[in-house]
């Protein structure tokens, strides 16, 4: 399936539109029906029309070598982020363990004969690390591997929470080659000092994974506080003596 835009009925989302200026009721009503038909849209076809980018799939067959190697470099990583010596293990901060995850493996992948690991660049030749993906690895065959990887609770697996999004805004897109894309989904749960106890890696082929849209109108506080009307406001609270 290729993904393409679609023009939608507006029929009975908007018999009584409200006054407003140009066409922003007709477009935001627009929005969510384009939304609401964007569900179960296979990655792949998601990546080719925001980049222009094959997204490959995974023959197990074909690709077993360079798997294994991967497979125990993962290993080598779940091992160094459980010494209790390691910094991810100061004070179990599992919203930075994401970062040292990256970094273990950015480390160990060099160490592979052949490959070559690093930070993707974006489509204005710019190394950087947020937004997806977090990884680049390039095979000594020169094929490319996007690596991202993501942190789960034990116990969560079937959980409805968000634990993806690819936001494809053309100045920062990070998908500049034809790859493999491969989720690293590390399990873990808490240790009994208050340490970080990672449980598990799996490497998972998203090439196919159904994504879904959600339109969202957001603000920033400088909207909140610069142009939305307060209506009331506290008296400052005495200082402390």
């Amino acid at each position: 399936m290729v993904l393409t835009v679609c023009a939608f009925s507006l029929t009975g989302l908007g018999e009584n539109l409200p006054e407003t200026s140009g066409n922003t009721s007709e477009a935001v009503l627009r929005t969510m029906a384009d939304s609401q038909a964007l569900e179960g849209v296979p990655f792949r076809d998601v990546i080719f029309a925001a980049t222009g980018r094959k997204v490959l799939s995974i023959d197990v067959k074909r690709d077993k070598e360079w798997l294994k190697k991967l497979e125990q470099v993962l290993d080598q990583v779940l091992k160094s982020l459980n010494d209790p010596s390691h910094a991810v293990q100061a004070g179990g901060r599992i919203n930075e363990a994401s970062r040292f995850i990256e970094n273990e493996l950015l480390t160990r992948l060099d160490t592979v004969s052949g490959w070559k690991g690093s930070i993707p660049w974006t489509a204005s030749q710019t190394q950087q690390r947020s937004g997806y993906p977090d990884l680049r690895l390039e095979l000594a065959d020169k094929r490319i591997v996007y690596l991202d990887p993501k942190l789960h609770a034990a116990g969560s697996r079937t959980s409805s929470f968000r634990t993806f999004y690819f936001e494809p805004r053309q100045e920062t897109l990070k998908i500049t080659e034809d790859a493999i894309h491969l989720l690293v989904a590390v399990g873990h749960s808490p240790r009994p000092d208050g340490g970080i106890r990672f449980d598990s890696w799996e490497l998972i082929d998203i090439a196919d994974m159904p994504l879904r849209l959600k339109a969202e109108f957001q603000a920033s506080n400088r909207e909140i506080f610069g142009e939305a009307s307060s209506v009331g406001k506290s008296q400052p609270v005495p200082q402390d003596d």
